[in-house]
């Protein structure tokens, strides 16, 4: 059976708290840097550099979104779990003056 068959017979994950949300997705980012850094090499054996290149560009993507979620996890230990209650507030835009000249 081939790898994309296989992955469509996997079943999804329910996941309802933030932690292992968190988690779940730092784990697929991971994931997605090993994919590409294979595809990045491949290309680079097979002297594709412009294909090389754009894996090269995702897996710096999938790194920073990586380490997005690793702080996020990180923050919610340091903070506990009204850490994310306080990211719901956004700051109200500031008016620009209205200066009538």
């Amino acid at each position: 059976m081939n790898k994309q068959a296989n992955n469509q017979k996997q079943k999804v994950e329910k996941i309802t708290e933030p932690q292992q949300i968190l988690a779940k997705a730092a784990e697929m980012e991971q994931g997605g840097v090993t994919s590409y850094n294979e595809a990045a090499i491949k290309c680079g054996q097979n002297a594709d550099a412009a294909s090389k290149q754009v894996f090269e560009a995702l897996v710096n993507d999938e790194e920073r979104h990586f380490d997005q979620f690793d702080k996020q996890l990180e923050n919610i230990k340091r903070f506990g779990p009204n850490y994310l209650a306080l990211q719901s507030f956004e700051k109200a835009p500031t008016p620009p003056d209205s200066a009538e000249g």
